[in-house]
């Protein structure tokens, strides 16, 4: 016995002590996954959205528990934007049982609100400047300490968004009379949202209460000043003049008054651009210009001041173009950003053009010619080299340009001419279209130098795993809203990763957007995986076995599909155009009824066509656009009739038959119908280069042949 009792000790002590490292053992195991919790975490996000946009079944109380479920994911993303989601449901259901540590602050706000531990909540937003802080922070102040300032101002002059909206659905419901806001106040406040949902005639009588009893509300706060130019431009385009007209003067008289309180000069700036909005609108054209040049003086940054050079120019093109010359002359120097009167300068050279107005469109040129829009400096210099080409523009009326372009007197109008093409040629971020064609005019091919690799990044950031998240999960048709908040944040590799995944979920518009924003960007280095991107090839054996059969060139058949949907089998146009080759009803049922009694399937049912089938759709948009080659005589004049209707196409053609067909593009007066033939040369020379071992130069004189 007593040798037994030993042996079962020692082995008692061992077992102890096993069970000892067992634990510790499972302990540190805890440790570590409390730092890196499950991915189930993560994906309960993913579920919760699936769930609330009815494409997973479940109840509010299925989403709310996966939101507080991924409160525990490791991605920082993650949470807040589950903090996000949370909020406005934790203050509608008052239902405080989340209990998870690093909570973000304003969720942690919201809920110390529904306790109605107001102090806390007050403590815990202290400095912060969220939308929901602002919101939670004015409301409390106003119900609990009869403080209402800082509730008005965020009524009055904040963003309209989901903390706003909770703020005024919360107002609504405060039934203590001595706090109430008064009648003006209320009305101010409805006739923003009123503004915000684009009812102009219901926000403006709202508005009315407040011009009556006090207009200065309106002068205190610019977005509420905002709203009501926007609620009278739409609405009471009369009565908005004088009464901004009243206050302008008003203004003028009491100016020593109010400068301590107003910011004068802005509230002047905002009367006087208004009034130059409504004048505008009512087709008087002068008044108006002199009240945006008035508004002009006063602009309180960059931004103003460019909306009111853009609204200048832009009624001098519509009504007066002749005075446009002068006036870029007045304002080219004075504003800041070049691409945001792309709208003015391009349809200017389209008038000029159709005008023979050369040595106005070199002048125009020679003004434009340094700025950040290389597109369209390449856009006036290949006309201008077109114009010299034609006898259109001689040497001596170009003398301007050889000093400009450090030429020599002696340059003659042949070497000017290439001069313009070799500017055109070398805008690496010109329009693929005008490269293409200044090539072919210099004997040149384009090769376009692409890299080869493409550059990565040795990690993806959390906001890129975050998005990518939405894929993985099947939600990829959810994610806009999300990238849309960080884009500007997201590199060129990362935003590559984003156009990578809409292409396999076969979102291609999105695919393709994203590619052509990062494209776009300073330190971009062009690689042909991105032009793959920016130009797919989906469809591939529908598109190309159409354009066998009916023999036409299956690069300018992809050209036309990435132009009028973007690959979207499904997109409808507001005009009522259909699918892949974009066909309105019409054309679709008479085009099919064509190739079913020229032996051809039969896409006819019960007297109409399923446009959104893709075999049917491309067959009927190629058979179509092949008639119209043969009809037209050309394939540009074919694409231009494929947009603005044949019998148009032919009568502007015929008005215009001396000049050469890449000029008389220039000179079509509707916007879209000049545009898509441009958009659809340039893709279709892409496709041939990218995927038929094409030279650009060579698809481009095909189509213009």
């Amino acid at each position: 016995m007593s040798q037994v009792l030993p042996f079962v000790f020692r082995h008692v002590k061992t077992r102890l002590l096993l069970l000892l490292l067992l634990c510790v053992a499972l302990s540190c195991k805890s440790e570590e996954r409390a730092d890196v919790p499950s991915p189930q975490f993560s994906a309960a996000f993913y579920e919760a959205l699936l769930i609330r946009s009815h494409i997973s079944d479940g109840t509010e109380a299925d989403i709310r528990e996966r939101f507080e479920t991924s409160l525990k994911s490791a991605s920082p993303r993650i949470r807040e934007e589950t903090a996000r989601e949370l909020i406005p449901i934790v203050l509608r259901d008052k239902d405080t049982s989340i209990r998870v540590t690093n909570i973000d602050r304003d969720l942690y706000g919201a809920i110390l609100y529904t306790r109605s531990r107001w102090n806390e909540t007050l403590e815990v937003l202290k400095d912060a400047d969220s939308p929901w802080s602002k919101a939670l922070s004015a409301v409390i102040r106003y119900r609990e300490e009869e403080h209402k300032d800082a509730l008005i101002d965020l009524l009055m002059d904040a963003p309209i968004d989901n903390a706003y909206v909770w703020a005024l659905d919360t107002l609504e419901t405060i039934e203590e009379e001595h706090i109430r806001l008064s009648e003006l106040e209320l009305a101010a406040i409805y006739g923003r949202r009123a503004a915000a949902r684009s009812n102009f005639s219901e926000a403006l009588n709202h508005f009315r209460v407040v011009i009556a009893q006090n207009p200065r509300l309106f002068w205190r706060y610019p977005a509420m000043l905002n709203d009501l130019g926007r609620s009278f431009q739409y609405s009471s385009i009369p009565e908005g003049i004088a009464t901004l007209l009243q206050w302008e003067s008003l203004l003028q008289i009491q100016i020593d008054a109010v400068s301590d309180t107003l910011d004068v000069p802005v509230v002047r700036y905002q009367l006087r651009y208004f009034l130059g909005r409504l004048e505008r609108q009512r087709a008087r054209y002068e008044e108006a210009e002199g009240y945006f040049r008035a508004a002009l003086l006063l602009a309180p940054d960059a931004e103003q001041e460019d909306a009111c050079i853009w609204y200048i120019l832009n009624m001098a093109l519509t009504n007066k173009p002749e005075s446009l010359a002068a006036l870029l002359a007045l304002y080219q120097r004075r504003w800041h950003d070049d691409a945001y009167f792309e709208d003015i300068l391009s349809p200017y050279c389209r008038y000029l053009t159709a005008t023979r107005q050369w040595t106005i469109l070199l002048e125009t040129f020679l003004r434009i010619r340094n700025g950040r829009d290389r597109a369209l400096v390449a856009q006036y210099a290949y006309i201008l080299g077109r114009a010299l080409d034609e006898g259109f523009l001689t040497i001596k009326d170009a003398a301007p340009a050889l000093s400009a372009l450090n030429l020599g007197a002696e340059t003659t109008a042949d070497a000017l001419e290439l001069a313009f093409y070799r500017i055109a040629f070398e805008e690496s971020q010109a329009s693929f279209y005008y490269r293409a064609l200044s090539a072919s005019r210099l004997g040149l091919a384009l090769d376009l130098a692409l890299a080869q690799d493409v550059a990565t990044e040795a990690a993806m950031s959390d906001d890129i795993q975050f998005l990518i998240g939405f894929f993985d999960a099947g939600a990829g048709s959810l994610v806009l809203p999300y990238l849309n908040r960080l884009r500007d944040t997201l590199s060129i590799a990362e935003l590559r990763r984003m156009a990578e995944a809409f292409a396999a979920d076969e979102q291609w518009i999105e695919s393709i957007r994203i590619a052509g924003a990062y494209m776009n960007r300073q330190d971009y280095v062009m690689n042909r995986a991105d032009l793959e991107l920016y130009y797919p090839r989906s469809f591939k054996d529908i598109i190309e076995e159409r354009a066998i059969d009916l023999n036409l060139p299956p690069q300018l058949l992809y050209g036309l599909i990435r132009t009028e949907s973007a690959f979207d089998a499904n997109i409808a146009s507001y005009a009522g155009a259909i699918g892949l080759t974009q066909l309105m009803p019409a054309t679709a049922l008479e085009e099919a009824r064509r190739i079913a009694r020229n032996g051809g399937p039969n896409y006819v049912e019960d007297g109409k066509v399923n446009a959104r089938d893709p075999v049917a759709n491309v067959h009927i948009g190629a058979s179509y656009l092949s008639s119209l080659v043969k009809s037209m005589g050309n394939p540009m004049l074919a694409l231009l009739a494929y947009n603005g209707g044949p019998t148009r196409m032919r009568r502007l053609r015929n008005a215009e038959p001396a000049l050469p067909m890449d000029l008389f593009l220039e000179t079509i007066s509707i916007n879209e119908t000049r545009n898509y033939g441009k958009r659809v040369s340039a893709a279709a020379a892409m496709y041939g280069y990218l995927y038929f071992d094409l030279s650009m130069t060579a698809v481009v004189a095909d189509i213009f042949r």
